[in-house]
């Protein structure tokens, strides 16, 4: 369409939509200092117990006594349920029947499920959906009889002591395999671990169920229950060769009837208790053992044995490297070029998640040469003060590079980018990053923020992220709120997924794009967008968009914006506009375009 000044605004637009919901508890958060557990208590007779307090449970780390701090129900977090149906080859029409008739009696808009085939490789059917009908058809929808040939020697030659990658201990019982049975260990116990990478993203408890496979000696990987319960995955089979997996990570075997079986599960997820504890202090990404007893004898209980630390903590605190860099915050000196943008998005109410990307100039960081590499350490800390002065939040980092001689000539050319997330209530900041390597100072780079008061009622958009490029997303969580996801929120819309821009600058003969978000969407949103000349306020380009047709209410709308200019803008330094008519909601982002 033609727009005001003369130029072309082409905008491609993708959205997903999701039902309402509450946000999910942050699991196995370091940062936060607390661990959750999900725990299962039955009586001798099988029946579960659900009238249990703190006081009634014991917990122990490593071996040592922590005091549990909290408790509460699955029911009562309301949080989203997660469950991937794994069929393990060629699995009978029944079963497959039985998943299928599981999704439609069970469908909810917390409970998201997915359906994968492992069969000659895993493939996925259905990635995390909350619509019954898409889990039904992938369900039934069985691969090909004759899958891709699968070297099962060569899974046994590669699992070194029978562990599959990573090692460790196939058959925990000690009982003899064969080789056919060894074979098929090491390639589900790959398949397992393959999923909890894929799972590991999505924040909370998952849950897979493996329908079918050789029902054989039972085995299990350490590698494997380690990735899982790293990614607080727990494991619920038909087959009895799954058992120790399945108790390992707080599953365990579905006997009888699979419908039945699933279904009760499913029933009781509800009934489990989340215990919260305080963690010692411990490396990132080392893993810990867990004990859960109940001080009443004659109970169950059925936990997860283990936790994986996965989330860096403030690394530089209390050292000579942050000390040097906080400094160089506070001092008047420059320093190497840098620059900052810092949009945001809700997390949740009165909470935002800020998007901070760098462009850092990187040609004095020095470089030595380590194991055939050119290494440095590159030390970030980050301060956003209040407008009283006070810090109101703080991050570092510590980036070991080790790069290649031609990737250390190409800093002297072009920025380093870099990417950190933070979270602050609403309200103006100024915020702060200081860089260097080995306590000395390169640069730094300030810029104002002012987050608008949001208290969750009543739709409302988010900041605005510009970026060059964008790339396609995959897998399992593809369709999943990206506030469903665990650690770092990547700016994803369907399945299209930006890098934000530290700078952003953008080449009038390219496109570049915006991410944002509305919140509490109806499903009949529309925008409009305008292009301002940063100089003189003046409209160079303006147009509006609406939902496309058929979408759905949503807690959270991601959308990208694709932006051409044909012809494009001249050079210059301009500001995006996005508002939603009707309400309050207006947001801005600077930009320039260069020849």
């Amino acid at each position: 369409m033609k727009i005001p000044g003369g130029a072309e605004l082409l905008v491609c637009l993708v959205a997903i939509g999701l039902s309402a919901q509450a946000q999910p508890p942050t699991v196995i958060r370091t940062q936060a200092r607390l661990v959750l557990v999900d725990a299962t208590v039955r009586d001798k007779k099988g029946k579960l117990v659900t009238t249990l307090t703190k006081d009634d449970f014991r917990l122990w780390e490593d071996g040592k006594e922590r005091p549990i701090s909290g408790l509460s129900t699955e029911a009562a977090s309301d949080a989203p349920q997660y469950v991937l149906f794994l069929f393990d080859g060629t699995v009978e029409k029944d079963l497959r029947q039985d998943v299928s008739d599981l999704a439609g009696a069970y469908a909810d808009p917390h409970r998201y499920m997915a359906v994968v085939n492992l069969h000659g490789g895993l493939s996925i059917s259905q990635n995390f959906t909350s619509m019954p009908e898409r889990i039904q058809r992938a369900a039934m929808d069985a691969p090909p009889s004759s899958p891709a040939p699968v070297d099962r020697t060569a899974a046994l030659v590669n699992a070194s002591n029978m562990g599959g990658r990573g090692g460790g201990s196939i058959n925990p019982l000690n009982n003899p395999l064969n080789a056919a049975q060894s074979a098929a260990a090491a390639v589900m116990m790959d398949a397992l671990r393959d999923l909890a990478d894929g799972l590991a993203a999505i924040k909370g408890r998952k849950l897979v169920v493996v329908v079918g496979g050789y029902a054989g000696t039972d085995y299990a990987s350490e590698s494997t229950v380690k990735a899982l319960n790293r990614a607080d995955v727990s494991v619920y089979a038909t087959n009895p060769g799954l058992k120790s997996v399945g108790e390992a990570t707080g599953g365990g075997l579905i006997k009888g009837d699979l419908t039945k079986g699933v279904g009760d599960l499913l029933d009781n997820v509800a009934k489990s208790y989340l215990l919260s504890f305080t963690p010692a202090d411990s490396p990132t990404g080392s893993c810990h053992s867990l004990r859960v007893r109940t001080v009443a004898s004659g109970l169950q209980i059925t936990a997860r044995d283990g936790y994986c630390n996965t989330e860096a903590p403030d690394v530089l605190a209390g050292k000579i490297e942050g000390k040097a860099l906080e400094a160089h915050i506070a001092d008047s000196t420059a320093g190497a070029a840098a620059s900052i943008e810092l949009p945001y998005f809700y997390d949740s109410p009165g909470v935002a998640l800020v998007d901070l990307s760098m462009e850092m100039d990187l040609a004095t960081l020095k470089f030595t040469k380590q194991n055939g590499k050119e290494h440095a350490d590159l030390d970030l800390v980050g301060l956003a003060y209040a407008e009283d002065g006070s810090v109101a939040a703080r991050f570092s980092d510590s980036l070991p590079l080790d790069f290649e001689a031609a990737q250390v000539v190409a800093l002297h050319t072009q920025p380093y980018h870099y990417e950190r997330q933070f979270r602050l209530p609403p309200g103006k900041y100024t915020v702060r990053v200081a860089f260097g390597s080995g306590g000395q100072s390169i640069g730094k780079a300030e810029a104002p923020l002012a987050i608008d008061a949001w208290d969750g009622s009543g739709v409302t958009l988010g900041g605005i992220a510009l970026a060059s490029e964008t790339k396609q997303v995959e897998g399992l969580a593809a369709d999943l709120d990206p506030a469903l996801l665990e650690g770092r929120k990547d700016l994803i819309a369907g399945s299209v997924q930006i890098a934000p821009s530290g700078d952003n600058r953008f080449r009038a003969s390219e496109p570049y794009f915006a991410y944002l978000e509305i919140y509490n969407s109806s499903g009949k949103w529309d925008l409009t967008l305008r292009v301002l000349d940063r100089a003189t306020g003046a409209e160079r380009a303006a147009m509006r968009s609406a939902a496309q047709p058929g979408a759905h209410p949503a807690a959270v709308q991601p959308l990208i914006l694709k932006l051409n200019g044909q012809p494009p803008l001249p050079p210059g330094d301009y500001i995006l506009e996005i508002a939603m008519p009707g309400s309050n909601a207006v947001k801005r982002a600077e930009f320039h375009i260069t020849p």
